[in-house]
């Protein structure tokens, strides 16, 4: 196998989490012990997941508040100019249940992803050139995160010109070519179908969340859309810019209609992708 890293994208539903744990078993199988990193995790070595950003005065503000924690949170609390960067994801999970909820969330306000753009992009693109300067024997299976994220936060919370977010993603695209990368996009003809009955299977909180978020912000507040259906329209153009920006990259990728493909078929597909 060539490639050091795979990238696993696609829609909400499309089947992304099944594909990456497929293609992290049957590495594993093959002999190679690559590691997968789910939609999510807090500890992703390229991206930044539930992680603050924060001017220093405010990290001491947030500390003082909690001095039986000071030790841990300098400890997670990593440099960056006058800022600090700190993830709160591996925080929370190292504390277990003694880290204050009051506590994550007042760091959570401060999370990469919501912070002005400009500085968001620029803090994402230099976190993927260090993840690729840093040396890697095994391969690595992502979800999401090249595509789906910077598209997220460009387009359906900033509403940015189509331009700029094409270049963003291309941008990050072009740092991570030396790993020889292959992006396999699951786009299912079931789409829509598969949309709603993931959307219905998750708890309400998630849902308000969600259809806020796509409907409230950016490209959805502009273009008028609102509840379930106009999320779904969100969902679909987001869809339609992810597979015009796909040629663009430059990268090893394979657009895939799995709705037919069982467990045995995936396998196929993916050995031949992978050259395994």
């Amino acid at each position: 196998m060539k490639s050091k890293l795979v990238i696993v994208e696609g829609l909400p539903g499309s089947g992304k989490t099944t594909w990456a744990s497929s293609i992290h078993n049957l590495l594993r199988e093959r002999g190679l012990p690559a590691q997968l990193y789910p939609e999510g995790d807090p500890r992703h070595p390229a991206d930044y997941e539930a992680t603050a950003w924060m001017p220093r005065r405010t990290f001491r503000q947030i500390r003082s508040q909690y001095p039986d924690h000071q030790e841990i949170l300098n400890r997670f609390a990593l440099p960056s100019g006058n800022h600090i960067i700190l993830p709160y994801g591996q925080l929370s999970r190292e504390m277990g249940k003694s880290c204050p909820e009051e506590l994550v969330q007042k760091l959570a306000s401060h999370d990469i992803y919501e912070i002005p753009l400009e500085r968001h992009m620029s803090l994402v693109t230099e976190r993927w050139r260090q993840f690729t300067q840093t040396p890697r024997r095994h391969p690595l299976i992502f979800e999401c995160c090249l595509i789906q994220n910077p598209v997220t936060v460009t387009m359906l919370r900033d509403n940015a010109p189509k331009q700029r977010i094409i270049d963003y993603v291309l941008t990050l695209c072009e740092i991570i070519r030396p790993l020889d990368p292959v992006i396999l996009y699951l786009d299912p003809s079931d789409l829509e179908e598969r949309f709603r009955r993931v959307f219905e299977e998750r708890p309400e909180r998630w849902q308000r969340m969600f259809v806020s978020y796509c409907t409230q912000r950016g490209y959805g507040k502009a273009m008028g859309l609102e509840g379930l259906e106009g999320t779904l329209e969100v969902m679909l153009k987001r869809r339609e810019l992810e597979l015009e920006i796909l040629p663009l990259t430059g990268l090893a990728y394979e657009i895939i209609d799995n709705t037919l493909l069982d467990e045995k078929d995936r396998t196929l597909r993916i050995d031949r992708i992978l050259n395994l």
